[in-house]
């Protein structure tokens, strides 16, 4: 079906759709009449882009009365008139016609080529309509080569750009390609598939109130059920079919129905109404035979001529046989005729712009060859004068080159001084720390102890009275004792030394926990064994400090601490319910800790995330061992 009524078939994928919009609204006699009145206009001294547009449209007047040699002689004064006024879109028009012509004269080949030539002026452009347009040409030219599949991918492509809502009233549209997919699909014998798309086409077409695409997607649902059996069904679409294209007198498609129902009436034993249908078909085709396109009467006197056979009306068959054969000859001549005056049109049109391509460049030639003494005395000081810029560019980009790399060497030695200053400001920090921490044990906590002891010494030697009275100021002395051990193990962790990061954290966060400030869930994950001394310090110091800002600055009542191992990594984590707070705008004095552990986390080459807002504050870091600085992994 798809070959035999491929005329009709592909109105539907008119290009321009002038004509096509016409023959909704207006009558043939209206068309012819447009057509006079626009080779009027022509014959008159109009401005290029005013001609240009003029010519495309009667262009598509001519593509529906299948005049294509008309056609390409618009096209061809369509190309020369928009090299003077360099329209993209309108070039993109041009070129989408030249692919039509291609398509309705069988010129596969040179079709593809200049639907692709359309395909990359419509991305140009970036016209999603424009692009769904080449797509819906490219599957019309596979089907056209029998290559369905090929054809359905190209359609199923457009379908996927055509946007829901239409920029240009002279695209393909979306029942169009429904009605494509539908040919192909019945081509393959998939008729589920077929009856879909073609019920799709149908609705689209009703909303849209396109009578033309309403009576082909009819007509090709009753061919379909026919050919299924369900004769009801398809007089019932057939019917539909005529009643559209009555409405807008579309001749093409009125009589290709007639004959159709004709069978279907056979078939239900209807013979009357069989025989008024073939009837009305041929009264109509002698009716409007100066309206009908040559291949619709080829296609039609085709059936009429094999029905004539069936009833056995040989008078008929002979009669018919003669004009089909007379519509046949003449069909293959105009054919013939216009698909070479097509390839002559299109490549004049070619040799013309190579012409005018190569006279351009003997123009240059000469003016060139004219100009050659200055030209040459321009180069040679242009010459000069780039050699010398050269000299100069490749002493700049070596300086350029020097200064680079004295930048570099500076930056890493700023970098190496800011390192090394980090690790000997917290080195300076730990041995502070340790001697403080000795000064505190060794000597406030002995006097205190001392202090301790003789007051004890005194207590015993006075009444029980003077005891009572006296006794807070031993307890004072034990709370003193105690908050001095406090403050040592704090300023240097004795069970860090001993026992090692997890077991030193672990008791910190007992002590905190302890002191009813800050409720803290401490959690050890895959931690076995001790890194070295400086490290597990560093650890615990940023560890520590990430905790008292939790308490001192964050409002916090509860934490969670997590230690864990995967391997050479460490992670630790400190989550807490505070107030939380702006990372990034914090400044040096108000996230001195926050700044501190940054510094560190950097020197071990390890990563911090901070996440804070209005519900608490997570901090993580991650250190890997393998690229901890060898200082503080020995």
């Amino acid at each position: 079906m798809y070959k035999t009524l491929r005329l009709p078939v592909l109105c539907l994928a008119l290009l321009l759709g002038t004509a096509w919009a016409s023959a909704q609204t207006s009558s043939y006699e209206n068309d012819r009449r447009q057509v006079d009145s626009l080779r009027r206009l022509l014959e008159q001294d109009l401005p290029p882009a005013q001609a240009l547009q003029a010519n495309l449209k009667l262009a598509g007047y001519y593509i529906d009365f299948s005049q294509l040699d008309s056609v390409q002689i618009c096209l061809d004064e369509g190309f020369r008139l928009n090299e003077l006024v360099k329209d993209s879109i309108q070039g993109f028009f041009l070129t989408a016609y030249q692919t039509e012509i291609f398509l309705y004269s069988t010129l596969c080949e040179q079709g593809i080529q200049t639907a692709m030539k359309g395909l990359q002026q419509a991305e140009q452009l970036n016209d999603e309509e424009m692009i769904a347009n080449q797509y819906n040409l490219l599957g019309l030219l596979y089907a056209e080569m029998a290559q369905f599949q090929q054809a359905i991918g190209f359609f199923e492509l457009s379908l996927n750009h055509l946007p829901p809502q239409s920029g240009h009233d002279n695209l393909t549209r979306r029942y169009h390609l429904l009605s494509n997919l539908a040919q192909c699909y019945e081509e393959l014998n998939d008729i589920p598939t077929a009856i879909r798309y073609n019920l799709s086409s149908l609705r689209e077409a009703r909303r849209e109130k396109r009578f033309r695409g309403m009576s082909i997607a009819c007509w090709s649902l009753g061919n379909i059920y026919y050919a299924q059996g369900d004769y009801h069904q398809a007089k019932a679409y057939y019917q539909q079919s005529l009643r559209h294209s009555e409405s807008i007198r579309d001749v093409d498609v009125g009589i290709l129905v007639y004959p159709r129902l004709f069978h279907v009436y056979e078939k239900l034993k209807n013979h009357a109404m069989a025989q008024k249908a073939l009837q009305q078909g041929i009264d109509l085709a002698e009716r409007e035979i100066w309206r009908i396109k040559p291949n619709s009467q080829k296609q039609f006197y085709t059936e009429v001529n094999r029905i004539y056979q069936q009833i056995g009306d040989y008078r008929n068959v002979v009669a018919y046989q003669q004009k089909l054969d007379n519509i046949s000859q003449e069909i293959t001549r105009q054919e013939n005729k216009q698909r070479l005056a097509v390839l002559n049109a299109f490549y004049a049109n070619e040799k013309r712009m190579v012409q005018m391509a190569a006279q351009t460049k003997e123009h240059e030639i000469q003016l060139q060859q004219q100009r050659s003494f200055l030209r040459y005395a321009v180069v040679f000081a242009l010459l000069a004068v780039a050699a010398l810029g050269a000299i100069y560019y490749a002493f700049r980009q070596k300086q350029r080159l020097k200064n680079w790399q004295l930048r570099q060497q500076i930056t890493e030695l700023e970098q190496q001084q800011e390192m090394s200053a980090l690790r000997a400001m917290v080195e300076g920090e730990e041995q502070e720390r340790m001697r403080i921490a000795r000064e505190l044990h060794d000597g406030l906590t002995g006097l205190l102890s001392a202090a301790r002891h003789q007051v004890e010494s005194a207590f015993r030697r006075l009444p029980q009275t003077d005891t009572l009275v006296t006794s807070p100021a031993a307890e004072l002395l034990d709370k003193a004792c105690g908050e001095v051990r406090r403050i040592s193990h704090n300023l240097m962790p004795y069970a860090l030394q001993r026992h090692g990061l997890a077991t030193a954290l672990q008791e910190y966060c007992a002590n905190v926990q302890q002191s009813g400030l800050l409720a803290i869930d401490y959690q050890q994950i895959s931690w076995h064994e001790r890194l070295s001394p400086s490290l597990e310090l560093w650890l615990y110091r940023m560890a520590q400090e990430l905790i008292n800002n939790a308490l001192r600055h964050a409002k916090a009542t509860h934490a969670l601490v997590q230690l864990s191992r995967h391997g050479n990594s460490i992670h630790i984590t400190v989550e807490d319910d505070g107030r939380g707070f702006n990372f990034g705008k914090i400044n040096a004095k108000s996230g001195t800790g926050l700044k501190s552990i940054e510094s560190r986390v950097k020197y071990m080459n390890g990563s911090l995330s901070v996440n804070s807002d209005s519900r608490g504050t997570s901090v993580q870091i991650e250190i890997s061992l393998s690229h901890v600085p060898i200082e503080l992994n020995s």
